[in-house]
C-alpha cells in the first residue's frame, strides 16, 4: 500500500460501524485496488447477503475483485504474492476466521504460514498480530501448547514496542492456556486483566470471543456462577463485537445451566441452539465441540 507511505493498516470497530467504508475511503486515490473478499456465501441469510450486495455495489469499477470465502487458504497466497506497489484492501479478518472454524487443520497451517510471513517482513506490528492471530487458531483448536508459545511470543514484542492493544490481547489468549494447563484460576485472572487492558484501549471487537474463554476458565475452576455470568456478557456483547463464536458460548451456556440446574431444560436447550449456530455458520470445529456436548450430557440432536 502506497497512501501516505503506510505499509499496512489494521481497521477495528464494531459489526456495522463503518469499517469497511472507512477502509475503503483510505485507498480512494490509489491507482488500482484489489478487493479481497473473505466472507462464506449464505444463501439462505437474505440480510446477509443484501450486505455483501451493497459492499459490492459500492466499490468503484476500476477495482478487482478477489473472493477467498470457499477457498480461505488463497488469502496467503494473494498477500504473498502482492507487488510492493499494489494496494489490496482484505474485508474482513473475522470472515476469514470464520471460514477457517470451517477447518481446524488447514486454520493452524495457514495461521503458522501468515506469522511466517510476518516475520520475514520488516513490521513488528504485524508480527505482533499475526503471532495472535495464529494464537486465536491454537485456541480454537484447543491447543494450548501453541496458543502459550504464541501468546507469549506476541507479548514480548508488544511489551517492548508498546503495542498495547495486541498486548492485552496475547495476555488473554495467553491466560486461556494457562487454565487448559491446570492453573484455572491463575489464568483466568491473566483474561481478567487482560480484559481490563483491553476495555482502556477503546476497541471492543472479539470482546464475545475473550469473554468466552474467561467462562472457561472459570468453568475449569469449577466456578460455574461466574462463569455464566461471562457468558451472558459475551452474548451481550454479540451484536457489536463479531458472532465467530457465537456457537461456543451457547455450549458453555448449555453446560453451566446442566451443571447449575441439572434438572432444568435450558441448558438442553442452550446445547441445541450452539450446534444450530455452528451448523449455519459451517464452523465444524465448533459443530464438532456441541456435538461432544449433547452425547457427554444425553441430550438428542433434535433438528
Amino acid at each position: 500500500m502506497s497512501v501516505d507511505r503506510w505499509n499496512s493498516v489494521l481497521v477495528l470497530g464494531g459489526i456495522r460501524s463503518g469499517k469497511s467504508a472507512f477502509a475503503e475511503s483510505l485507498v480512494e486515490d490509489a491507482a488500482t485496488v484489489r478487493y479481497v473478499a473473505t466472507a462464506t456465501g449464505a444463501q439462505d441469510d437474505p440480510e446477509w447477503m443484501n450486505r455483501i450486495e451493497a459492499h459490492q455495489r459500492r466499490r468503484p469499477q476500476s477495482w478487482t475483485t478477489e473472493e477467498t470465502g470457499a477457498d480461505p487458504g488463497r488469502l496467503a497466497t494473494v498477500l504473498g504474492e502482492a507487488k510492493p506497489d499494489e494496494t489490496l484492501l482484505v474485508d474482513d479478518l473475522g470472515g476469514w476466521v470464520t471460514a477457517l472454524l470451517g477447518d481446524r487443520e488447514e486454520g493452524a497451517r495457514l495461521a503458522a504460514e501468515a506469522t511466517a510471513l510476518a516475520r520475514r517482513g520488516s513490521s513488528l506490528h504485524d508480527q505482533s498480530f499475526a503471532l495472535f492471530v495464529e494464537g486465536v487458531c491454537a485456541v480454537i483448536g484447543h491447543d494450548a501448547r501453541t496458543a502459550r508459545e504464541r501468546a507469549a511470543s506476541a507479548g514480548a514484542v508488544c511489551a517492548t514496542h508498546g503495542f498495547r492493544l495486541f498486548g492485552a490481547m496475547a495476555t488473554m489468549t495467553e491466560g486461556w492456556a494457562v487454565s487448559q494447563d491446570g492453573a484455572p484460576d491463575d489464568g483466568a485472572a491473566r483474561i481478567s486483566a487482560g480484559l481490563e487492558a483491553f476495555v482502556t484501549t477503546g476497541a471492543g471487537m472479539m470482546t464475545h470471543f475473550f469473554l468466552a474463554l474467561l467462562a472457561e476458565a472459570y468453568q475449569h475452576a469449577g466456578r460455574p456462577e461466574p462463569a455464566l455470568e461471562a457468558v451472558e456478557r459475551g452474548m451481550a456483547a454479540l451484536g457489536t463485537s463479531g458472532r465467530f463464536y457465537e456457537a461456543e458460548l451457547h455450549r458453555l451456556r448449555g453446560e453451566l445451566l446442566f451443571a447449575i440446574h441439572p434438572e432444568g431444560d435450558d441448558g438442553a436447550a442452550s446445547l441445541r441452539t450452539a450446534l444450530a449456530v455452528a451448523r449455519s455458520q459451517r464452523a465444524a470445529a465448533l459443530e464438532r465441540r456441541a456435538t461432544a456436548s449433547l452425547d457427554r450430557l444425553g441430550v438428542a440432536d433434535q433438528r
